[in-house]
């Protein structure tokens, strides 16, 4: 059984209510949000977390059902605790909205009082973060705030869902431990919602956030995985995963890196480096510089084993030298060791990396042994 179930609610829909700068639209910068707390709790904390959005991207879920997904969790029985945090911005009331109202709002279920300290210090703590302050919780019956609804069940419709639409303290049993909307701050105030306009704020949000909770719980933060095994290569990765959704493609060699592109089935691409981190993934690098999974189930690797050719380093300037790297690009490749003009060493693989072209080279002589990228341009 898993400590805790984190179900997180991105707000709205994209482009969903614009701020005061229309640019920074809530349905989607708290999607943003969302997805960067699940990416982030994912790789420090994956092992006593189970996180989960309600939505994706483009989705629009009905209120009610938001919240019914954390109780489905629940009945799973496999965590101590379900939580379940729908991601907001605010406005206040009036027209026109007030631009000067300020601070960070929590709506909750009137069954859940022992929460109620907790969500306050949540609320002070995402307050700090983005220089703002905590402005008001609040829990209300339907039947308070429309009375044509005559029921004592939960006003909000998320938070209603959560507590699978309990009406009473009794049948309130069925809800998961912690339910909130967290409105982070006022849209119709310029200074909190261009805050949300920067995606370094929403990430430092985002770990802020996943800290916060995961400490209140007592659950230790892992480490970030570190590469633990790193080798030189030349071959093929053909993708073999057949999902809808594609390969990703990474900036670095972590699950919660951004993507930047996305590969289907039969796709190929040369890899250039093998990785092994601490987490127990591997990775390829690409030539492009950038990393995709060598998980088995995804890709097939294919060593393109070139025909060794011997090649003489003739193009390098007097008294200069060429750098050999671990990866095939000038600026962005550790400096292994160096050659001089009538070196010669065995050419084992080749690749292009912004449109230049890299030998994979082996050096073996009295001082040492190593194997490393150098610019095929200055060989004959």
């Amino acid at each position: 059984m898993k400590e805790l179930c984190l179900v997180i609610d991105p707000g709205h829909y994209p482009g969903y209510n614009p701020g005061i700068n229309p640019s920074v639209c809530e349905g989607d910068v708290m999607y943003y949000l969302a997805e960067a707390e699940k990416a982030y709790c994912d790789e420090y904390y994956k092992d006593k977390i189970d996180c989960f959005l309600t939505r994706d991207y483009k989705s629009d879920v009905g209120l009610y059902d938001r919240g019914m997904q954390a109780v489905n969790k629940k009945l799973t029985k496999k965590y101590k605790i379900v939580m379940f945090m729908s991601d907001h911005t605010n406005a206040p009331g009036g027209t026109p909205p007030d631009p000067n109202v300020t601070g960070i709002c929590v709506f909750t279920s009137q069954f859940r009082k022992n929460t109620y300290d907790f969500l306050d210090r949540f609320a002070a703590h995402i307050g700090s973060v983005m220089g703002s302050h905590y402005l008001y919780r609040d829990a209300k019956a339907w039947k308070d705030l429309e009375p044509q609804h005559n029921t004592t069940a939960d006003y909000w419709g998320v938070i209603r869902g959560s507590m699978a639409g309990a009406a009473t303290e009794a049948e309130s049993s069925k809800g998961v431990d912690i339910t909130c909307i967290i409105e982070h701050g006022f849209h119709t105030n310029q200074y909190e919602c261009e805050w949300f306009g920067s995606m370094d704020n929403i990430k430092k949000m985002a770990q802020e956030k996943i800290d916060f909770i995961a400490n209140e719980f007592g659950i230790e933060k892992k480490e970030k995985a570190k590469m633990t095994g790193f080798w030189l290569c030349d071959g093929t990765v053909d993708v073999t995963y057949e999902g809808a959704d594609g390969l990703n493609v990474r900036t670095a060699p972590s699950l919660s890196s951004s993507v930047v592109y996305i590969l289907k089935k039969g796709d190929k691409r040369r890899a250039v480096q093998g990785i092994k981190m601490s987490d127990e993934t591997d990775w390829y690098r690409l030539e492009d510089g950038y990393y995709v999974s060598a998980n088995k189930s995804y890709v097939s690797y294919k060593d393109n084993k070139s025909k060794v050719t011997v090649r003489k380093v003739t193009g390098v300037a007097a008294n200069d030298v060429l750098n050999v790297r671990d990866f095939p690009n000038s600026y962005i490749g550790n400096v292994i060791c160096a050659l001089k003009n009538e070196n010669l060493v065995d050419v084992i693989g080749e690749c292009f990396n912004n449109n230049q072209k890299w030998y994979l080279v082996h050096i073996k002589n009295s001082q040492y042994e190593k194997t490393g990228w150098a610019a095929a341009c200055y060989f004959s």
